[in-house]
């Protein structure tokens, strides 16, 4: 598998042997690459974020990636995010499950007991995510709302979180 991108500042190209290397590299280096290189994968995320926080009206709205050790920011909106261990993130139990993952009131669940972004500021109450897939299948993050008070979503606010998911992915399919 090749993995090509530019935009207006770098052009350049990252090979990897995706039958030598097997699936866990491959997400590695998917995850690498949108961490370092892509702004044109930036900026789709900056939009998706803006568009998220305007229609569920959650103070924080983000795109993470995860890799096995933590949970990365690659745009957020609403407030700059601290780096999280993937182990006490949110997100980590969002990307379990192909479907929105909502938490209503994070207080009332003892999963999210150890989760910074439950105990320390922002003190999120009300998350919901959802995940997101490299082309070649793999998890590599998730599209994320938040917010120090608890929360629902309305269907209208659930069906946009499917319509970026497959806005984002597409872009991803584009890019590679």
């Amino acid at each position: 598998m090749q993995l090509a991108f530019s935009n207006d500042r770098l052009s350049s190209r990252m090979q990897f042997d995706s039958s030598a290397a097997g699936e866990p590299e491959v997400e590695s280096s998917v995850i690498e690459w949108l961490l370092h290189d892509d702004q044109v994968m930036r900026e789709c995320f900056t939009h998706a974020a803006e568009i998220l926080k305007s229609v569920t009206g959650a103070a924080i709205t983000a795109i993470t990636l995860l890799d096995e050790e933590y949970q990365h920011y690659r745009a957020e909106v609403g407030m700059a995010m601290p780096l999280v261990t993937r182990a006490r993130s949110l997100a980590d139990y969002a990307v379990r499950d192909a479907e929105l993952f909502v938490i209503e009131d994070a207080h009332d669940d003892t999963r999210f007991g150890e989760c910074m972004l439950v105990q320390r500021h922002p003190f999120v109450r009300f998350y919901a995510a959802i995940a997101l897939r490299a082309p070649n299948g793999e998890i590599v993050g998730a599209l994320c709302a938040m917010d120090p008070a608890p929360g629902r979503l309305d269907a209208g606010q659930r069906g946009v979180f499917y319509h970026l998911r497959a806005m984002i992915e597409n872009d991803l399919k584009m890019r590679t």
